[in-house]
């Protein structure tokens, strides 16, 4: 099995962010599947599963770490504003499930539609074409409506956040 050892020099100056986003960048790359360079050897999944999960508490932690620096930017109470964005998420997550399974059935009618136009109609003729067209038109007004649906009570969730955050007490 092939072994990737990263050097990183890091210069006067530089910040550990970037090291740090380098890092990640790395890891996503391989997440993802890209290799840069060719790799011998036979895929330990269990090895893939561990890096997943090390990728996913780096993200965490980095995501934790952006919410304190912005708190303490802003000079806002971190944990004040921890609770009004769990506020936030609370509101939000009816509305979000609701976009899901709307924009789920809009996809469920248009597969069913596409799947009518290449039954009625044969391969490559201008029928099927014209067809599988209208049939993507459909979904896409489908899905609008979807979001259009649940919009308001979105913006409501965002404007309760502000609103929120606004009370927070000064960082200390």
């Amino acid at each position: 099995m092939g072994t990737l050892i990263l050097h990183i020099s890091v210069r006067e100056g530089a910040t550990v962010r970037f090291v740090n986003v380098l890092f990640i960048s790395v890891l996503l790359s391989g997440a993802l599947g890209y290799t840069p360079f060719a790799i011998g050897g036979e895929s330990n999944p269990q090895c893939i599963n561990d890096a997943k999960k090390e990728f996913e508490f780096c993200k965490d932690e980095c995501k934790e770490n952006f919410l304190v620096d912005k708190d303490l930017c802003r000079n806002i109470n971190h944990d004040c504003a921890d609770n009004c964005r769990a506020g936030h998420s609370t509101c939000v997550y009816p509305y979000l499930e609701k976009l899901d399974n709307c924009k789920d059935d809009c996809d469920v009618a248009l597969e069913t539609q596409k799947r009518s136009c290449r039954e009625q109609y044969g391969e490559g003729t201008p029928e099927r074409h014209n067809c599988i067209d209208r049939a993507q038109i459909a979904g896409f007004v489908c899905r609008d409506g979807c979001r259009e649906g649940v919009s308001a009570e979105l913006k409501r969730c965002s404007k309760g956040l502000g609103t929120c955050v606004k009370k927070c007490p000064p960082a200390k």
